[in-house]
């Protein structure tokens, strides 16, 4: 119904575990790149502008009530409600610049999610788990972090990480039900067994549903909605990426955490490599800290390693590489500085010069217990998906790498003391 030049408000939240909601106003009205939302990271919660027809007043506003100011009569109501039911059904929208709105929407339906709940416990009571898996839904901190509990008594299994199959296995052994899985509740714990964080197993998973040939996803606790075509978009973009491998092999993950993987990786060849990992560089314009990468390899490329997780784990991984990427190109003080960190033998001739196209690669380093492939949550696909965009426009090559986790670091499993 809005005049899509005519916008004077703007409300949206982001895709992630702990979403950011954001209200953005202009003093005059404006068109709808005004605002600098991000079509496939951002929901739109609400909208205020003047509508197209002067029947429905100066201005409209909305989220899912609609809030306007007509004048007109109390017999009036019935006609206007008739026209806005018109408007709800209308589909021409997705011909303009409002056609992305149903790429992504969150499902309020209550009857959906109670079938979309009943498919997921289906799913899970006959070990479905080809589109279902443990994911923590917050970012996490590795180096606080040793492993997982599934339960906080003191005969509690610590695993290296979450496993739908085991924590079933230890949580429902007479099946699967949503109280169970909405209640019970997996820790996070450090070195002495002592809690980092929890959350429950609900909101650890992540599940990809299909009803009705349409496709829904349950992330951080939330069910969304997705277009079908734009899930199908999305996946040949990632796949395109993922195509790009990295031409080399990186050592097998056996390690108590990112950190010292790292350090491993760097002893085992310092003539090749340097560890940059929390060898921060403080620009006076920038809102925080920025950590390079994590390894340097000498050939020009910055190696950025993070262990798998849920789209909020992934995201900051991608979204890391692509802030290091953006100062790369943009920045002399932050090459100066990325130069000075790494030792005599690795350091980079003429690096005061504006990077050459294709001069350097970021590689994406996702440390994973998968078989074959690297699936990641579809919201990480998306968010891979914008990093390599942007960094590829700055001149950048970009590698994504799949480091597998040794059978013995799988299998290993700190039991409580007899």
């Amino acid at each position: 119904m809005l005049n899509p030049e005519s916008i004077r408000s703007l409300d949206k939240s982001s895709l992630e575990s702990q979403p950011k909601q954001a209200r953005e106003q202009s003093g005059e009205a404006v068109g709808l790149d005004f605002f600098g939302i991000d079509i496939e990271s951002d929901l739109l919660r609400a909208i205020t502008g003047k509508p197209q027809s002067d029947y429905f007043g100066n201005r409209l506003s909305g989220g899912d009530p609609v809030k306007l100011s007509v004048n007109i009569s109390l017999g009036d109501v019935q006609t206007l409600a008739g026209k806005l039911l018109a408007a709800y059904s209308d589909k021409t929208y997705k011909n303009g610049p409002f056609s992305w709105i149903d790429h992504i929407g969150e499902v309020k339906d209550k009857s959906l999610r109670e079938k979309l709940d009943c498919d997921l416990v289906e799913a899970l009571n006959s070990s479905q788990f080809d589109r279902v898996w443990l994911c923590a839904p917050k970012i996490v901190d590795w180096e606080r972090v040793a492993g997982f509990k599934y339960s906080s008594g003191n005969k509690a299994i610590r695993y290296s990480d979450t496993r739908i199959a085991e924590c079933l296995k230890e949580i429902a052994k007479d099946g699967v039900d949503l109280a169970l899985i909405k209640r019970r509740k997996i820790q996070a714990v450090d070195e002495d067994d002592m809690r980092v964080f929890e959350d429950t197993v609900y909101r650890f998973i992540y599940a990809e549903v299909e009803v009705d040939g349409s496709a829904y996803i349950l992330n951080a606790g939330a069910w969304y909605s997705v277009d079908t075509d734009y899930v199908q978009r999305i996946q040949q973009h990632y796949e395109g990426i993922i195509a790009k491998k990295y031409e080399r092999d990186l050592p097998e993950y056996d390690d108590e955490n990112e950190a010292k993987y790292n350090i491993r990786v760097v002893d085992s060849d310092k003539n090749n490599f340097a560890l940059m990992d929390c060898k921060n560089i403080f620009l006076a314009d920038a809102a925080s800290p920025v950590e390079p990468c994590d390894i340097y390899r000498h050939e020009k490329e910055l190696i950025h390693v993070k262990r798998y997780g849920g789209s909020s784990v992934l995201s900051h991984l991608f979204n890391q590489g692509l802030v290091s990427g953006e100062l790369l190109q943009r920045e002399p003080e932050f090459r100066r500085e990325f130069n000075k960190r790494l030792p005599e033998k690795l350091k980079i001739n003429g690096i005061e010069k504006r990077p050459q196209h294709n001069e350097y690669t970021i590689v994406y380093a996702i440390v994973s217990e998968q078989e074959e492939g690297l699936s990641l949550p579809f919201f990480s696909k998306i968010s891979i998906k914008h990093a390599v965009n942007r960094l590829e426009a700055f001149g950048h090559k970009v590698r994504v790498a799949k480091v597998p986790v040794s059978e013995i670091k799988k299998k290993t499993k700190k039991c409580p003391q007899a």
